[in-house]
């Protein structure tokens, strides 16, 4: 097997803002016994589960928390990741036990990490994803309990393909959005 990527914690003040900027995690802080600075602390690393395990297992960095059917949440999960081969990107996936179960899933549906994400000008490279529950239960999420995986892939590019724009910004940085259809 190739090493291609590493995984690392995000800085204290870029986890601190994610969650402060979020107004349903910031006002979690005042009614749970966690602090910012016990969360950042225990962030872990995402680990594989076997030998043969293709995903990254990513571990809930937040307080013990609800989500409500048929509602959602933005997570700042305090892990970036550099990558260190060309034409490769991670891809998250929900657990298929919280999708079987709960019905859950990621907003995107897949989301799509590039190598370029990490630590460029305007950007540290924090993943952040946003958990959906789409079933008529309560979903449970416990701090250090396992919610999504990712799993490295290499692209390929079309002959002719010769885009030299760097990426200088976060997340949706390198797309148009609009409201508004044509």
């Amino acid at each position: 097997m190739k090493n291609i990527a590493i995984f690392e914690k995000v800085s204290y003040e870029e986890f601190e803002k994610s969650i402060k900027e979020n107004d349903r995690l910031a006002s979690f802080l005042n009614d749970n016994y966690f602090t910012i600075d016990q969360l950042y602390d225990n962030i872990r690393l995402p680990e594989r589960s076997s030998k043969r395990s293709a995903g990254y297992d990513f571990f809930f960095p937040l307080w013990d928390i609800s989500i409500a059917s048929f509602t959602s949440l933005d997570i700042p999960t305090g892990i970036k990741v550099n990558v260190l081969e060309e034409d490769w990107y991670l891809a998250l996936f929900t657990k298929s036990g919280l999708s079987h179960e709960y019905h859950t899933r990621l907003r995107d549906t897949i989301s799509v990490i590039d190598a370029d994400y990490y630590n460029n000008i305007n950007n540290e490279g924090h993943i952040r994803v946003e958990l959906v529950n789409d079933s008529v239960s309560v979903l449970k999420l416990k701090n250090g309990m396992k919610y999504i995986q990712g799993i490295f892939m290499e692209y390929g590019l079309i002959v002719g393909d010769n885009v030299l724009t760097e990426r200088t910004g976060g997340y949706g940085s390198t797309g148009n959005f609009s409201n508004k259809l044509s």
